[in-house]
């Protein structure tokens, strides 16, 4: 997990939502709670926990000389997959993907894996406490 976490690191979460029954709002909330910067992706909220929402993933102000982005992912597989696509296309801005629980079968995994160096399929809800840790 040490290369999911990082200083330096710009965090989004695609998929975020503002309906606190939604994964994509408990997600984007333990980032906040761990005062991480947090970007939400979501194309139909502009804010979402007073947080400004992008479009989508290639929006995102990855700032020079950081750690990149760190892409949590709480979309089903169809939209994973596209969003997926997206990120091989961004000259690897995107250093590590978060595939939550749902969002990814064998194709989606394929897809991640050459898009990004490093890809994660585990509840960040129930284990990402556990790897902050271990930092």
């Amino acid at each position: 997990m040490e290369h999911f976490f990082k200083p330096g690191r710009l965090y989004a979460v695609a998929g975020a939502s503002s309906n606190p029954d939604k994964f994509g709002f408990k997600v984007l909330q333990w980032y906040k709670d761990r005062k991480m910067p947090v970007t939400p992706i979501n194309p139909r909220k502009e804010v979402i926990l007073d947080m400004q929402s992008v479009d989508d993933v290639k929006d995102i102000q990855v700032p020079e000389g950081g750690a990149g982005v760190g892409l949590s992912v709480v979309t089903p597989p169809a939209i994973t997959k596209e969003l997926l696509k997206e990120v091989g296309k961004m000259n690897g801005a995107v250093q590590a993907v978060w595939l939550q629980p749902g969002t990814h079968d064998e194709e989606v995994i394929s897809i991640a894996n050459k898009a990004v160096p490093y890809v994660i399929k585990d509840c960040i809800l129930v284990n990402g406490d556990r790897y902050l840790s271990k930092l």
